[in-house]
């Protein structure tokens, strides 16, 4: 029996060592375009914007109203304000999955879970990252932790009614910061659906109780609808129902092989990672005999976690690790359970070595993470942003490709010039007569060409040059356009009447590689 200061001294020296790792790069870093979205989605925004969920066109306010609080208390705009709220939530995580390990199993349980938590890749890069995952990740650790007691005795007395509109709170918050969130929704659901299915009983030996379950759900459901009421039926109907997003909407199968590739870059380890799984669901099936609540739970929610992301790739345009990080509670626990729960000691020995071996690995690759996990063409396109800012004139024009580039390029006082971009774009597309407007005369123009990472965005990088050439008079060195305007680069080019000059940079360059045209 692992007395309490023992288990408080890990779990603190857990969240110490998980924070540290967390915390050193934020203020490095400059932001990426999506930070500069949640700069533009919670900087100057009207508190009222956020209450009726107008601050941002597709995604739920909550995290950006906390990035607000924050660039309100600090005074500040700089990358660490915008991403402390990520890293606090990101902190808060490591005991939120303790508490899901012991709720689930045991007190070792816990501490497993929250070792896999605290140097999990995912859930680091998130919580360096000023976006929405890392509260998320927590609201929705708690939903869960919150949930499995509340299902194994569904009272329906005083105390207990407060416990179902304490979880309907958690939930209606996590609403409010994503919207696929309501995965968790649909996996507590269908956790108390399984479980009243089977007519199991819990691990205190007592019968499942369907109809307290089910009031006690509905009413949590109706207070999270309560706390999340403003926008979330329209946002909610966009993740399941909503139209295609950029290209041709991939089939079921296409979408199933895109999660497949996603689930193994979230372990890392190669196609080798994918094993992770099925160890897991060796540790679940350990975890049932012990718990049938917690393993419908889970099972449910870590099931919900996935099919959500068939309706969410039809209107986004690719799939990434981070949209798995609703079955990460799942993966955690079923891993902790597959290392405690064999009753021969060397069994138990062995695999508990094991999981302690891959969160070691996790933890280096964590320590490495520049090198292991970090999308190594993500800050490329701010730092020539920043050169750009450097070395334009007062007086020189500025237009990016894609136009909506300019988001970050507005965060780093690069603004575009707008009647060139009126002229050239309409509703974020190249217009089909775009041309650079009569009378623009500004003696020097850059065009900043964003990540050119599908092919598609070549061609029309390539008429946006030719336009501005043929505005100031001069012709494009073919063999230069090729260099510099190839996939994965950002490029940057200046027009004037003297010529273009041209540069790109790429994963591994740096900025000493800008070629200039005779």
């Amino acid at each position: 029996m692992k007395s309490n200061a023992w288990v408080v001294g890990c779990l603190f020296m857990l969240v110490l060592v998980g924070g540290l790792i967390r915390a050193w790069p934020i203020a490095d870093r400059p932001l990426w375009f999506d930070e500069s979205d949640t700069w533009r989605a919670s900087y100057g925004m009207p508190y009222e914007q956020f209450v009726t969920w107008k601050n941002h066109f597709e995604t739920a306010p909550l995290s950006f109203l906390t990035v607000r609080w924050s660039i309100d208390l600090f005074g500040s705009t700089e990358p660490w304000v915008i991403r402390l709220p990520a890293l606090v939530f990101g902190v808060l995580a490591i005991p939120a999955a303790f508490l899901l390990g012991y709720v689930a199993h045991s007190v070792s349980a816990g501490l497993l879970v929250a070792t896999l938590a605290a140097f999990d890749l995912n859930m680091v890069d998130q919580s360096q990252q000023g976006r929405m995952y890392s509260l998320m990740i927590l609201l929705s650790l708690l939903a869960v932790v919150w949930v499995i007691p509340l299902l194994r005795r569904p009272d329906r007395g005083f105390h207990g009614m407060w416990q179902w509109v304490g979880l309907g709170v958690v939930l209606g918050l996590q609403l409010s910061t994503l919207q696929f969130g309501v995965a968790v929704w649909f996996g507590l659901a269908g956790g108390a659906v399984a479980l009243c299915a089977a007519r199991v009983f819990t691990d205190r030996g007592e019968g499942f109780d369907w109809i307290k379950a089910a009031s006690g759900i509905t009413l949590a459901f109706v207070v999270g609808l309560l706390v999340a009421q403003v926008g979330v039926f329209g946002l909610v109907s966009r993740v399941l129902f909503g139209g295609g997003g950029d290209g041709a909407a991939p089939t079921k199968l296409e979408i199933l092989r895109e999660v497949v590739v996603a689930a193994k870059d979230l372990i890392h380890l190669g196609p080798a990672g994918l094993l992770v799984y099925p160890i897991a669901c060796v540790g679940l099936f350990h975890l049932s005999k012990r718990c049938a609540t917690s393993t419908a739970v889970l099972l449910s929610v870590g099931a919900c976690g996935v099919l959500i992301l068939f309706p969410f790739r039809k209107m986004h345009h690719f799939m990434d690790p981070r949209y798995l990080s609703l079955i990460q509670p799942t993966l955690f626990v079923g891993l902790a359970v597959f290392a405690l729960g064999w009753s021969d000691k060397r069994a138990r020995a062995a695999a508990t070595a094991a999981v302690l071996l891959f969160a070691t690995v996790q933890a280096w690759q964590c320590v490495h993470i520049e090198r292991w996990w970090q999308q190594p063409d993500k800050y490329l396109l701010p730092q020539q942003i920043i050169k750009v800012s450097q070395q334009r004139a007062v007086d020189e024009g500025v237009v990016f490709h894609p136009e909506a580039m300019d988001v970050l390029g507005r965060y780093y006082n690069l603004g575009p010039t707008t009647d060139i971009e009126d002229g050239l774009y309409e509703g974020g597309s190249l217009r089909p007569d775009a041309a650079v407007p009569e009378g623009y005369d500004a003696p020097a123009t850059w065009l900043v060409i964003g990540m050119v990472n599908w092919d598609g965005r070549i061609p029309t990088a390539k008429r946006v040059l030719h336009l501005l050439a043929d505005h100031y008079g001069v012709e494009l060195n073919k063999d230069l356009v090729a260099t510099h305007l190839r996939l994965n680069r950002v490029a940057v080019a200046r027009f004037s009447a003297a010529g273009v000059e041209m540069s790109s940079l790429g994963v591994g360059d740096d900025e000493a590689n800008a070629d200039q045209a005779p």
